[in-house]
Order: C-alpha cells, then sequence, then structure tokens
C-alpha cells in the first residue's frame, strides 16, 4: 500500500481550505478488519465523514480493500473506542452500510457474501434518477 495515502488524496478531494487544513491535521491511520468476519465494501462515492468536520468526534472513514479502511480521528482513540465499545465487526457493518448508503450507483465487493444486504440498502436507479433531476432543478 501507498504510505500515507488517505494524508494524499483527501484532502485534494476537499477545495474549503478550512476543511482541508482540519483534515490534514488529523490523525491518520488504516484499520486491518480481518478479524470482523465480513469484507468491507467499496463503492463509487466511499468516502464517509461523520457527524462533521467541525465535530470534535469526527471519523472520516474509507475502505480501500475487503479488509482495510483508511480512518482519521481528531484523535486516533476515537475509532478505536468504537471499535472497541461496539466491537470490530459491528464497526465493519456500520462502514458498509455508509459505503452503500452514499454509493451513486456501483458497489463493489471481493464476493458475493454481502449482495441481498447491497440490494437492501443501495437506492433503486429510479431514485438516483430522480434525486439527479432535482438537483438539477428540473419539476419532477
Amino acid at each position: 500500500m501507498i504510505e500515507d495515502f488517505g494524508r494524499l488524496l483527501i484532502p485534494s478531494l476537499i477545495l474549503d481550505d478550512r476543511a482541508h487544513n482540519r483534515i490534514i491535521r488529523m490523525e491518520w491511520w488504516q484499520m486491518d478488519f480481518s478479524g470482523a468476519g465480513i469484507p468491507l465494501l467499496r463503492s463509487d462515492h466511499p468516502l464517509v465523514i461523520v457527524p462533521g468536520l467541525d465535530h470534535p468526534g469526527c471519523v472520516i472513514a474509507m475502505p480501500i480493500s475487503p479488509r482495510f479502511a483508511f480512518l482519521a480521528c481528531p484523535e486516533k482513540g476515537v475509532a478505536e473506542y468504537l471499535a472497541k465499545f461496539y466491537g470490530l465487526r459491528s464497526l465493519a457493518e456500520w462502514l458498509n452500510f455508509q459505503v452503500v448508503r452514499l454509493a451513486n450507483a456501483q458497489v463493489y465487493a471481493g464476493d458475493t457474501s454481502l449482495t441481498d444486504f447491497v440490494r437492501a440498502h443501495l437506492a433503486p436507479a429510479e431514485l438516483l434518477l430522480l434525486g439527479e433531476a432535482r438537483a438539477r432543478g428540473a419539476d419532477v
């Protein structure tokens, strides 16, 4: 893996200088989810930011493989606490849900074990098209 991948990629996606500065000052690391018992999903919009960059408990997560995710927080202990408190599997399930929920149209997986999960949580194409039409200001 590329050293400091997240530190290089994520800030380039953010054009707001204030947001960029907050992100660049965060603690960055990769977390191994191989012990979670389920693979991580990736998508065409894999970046998860909750509850927001201004929040002291902000978590930025981006799955990069079925086993690994990049994480960033103002303090590394935030995500580590979540993994210990909720368990690694619950954190993986939450991350998968967020990645599918935020996907524009595509979700990527290493196998078919989560196909039903993806189908249950990925917005149907009709809803995506409706959302795009509304975003363009069309009267729908």
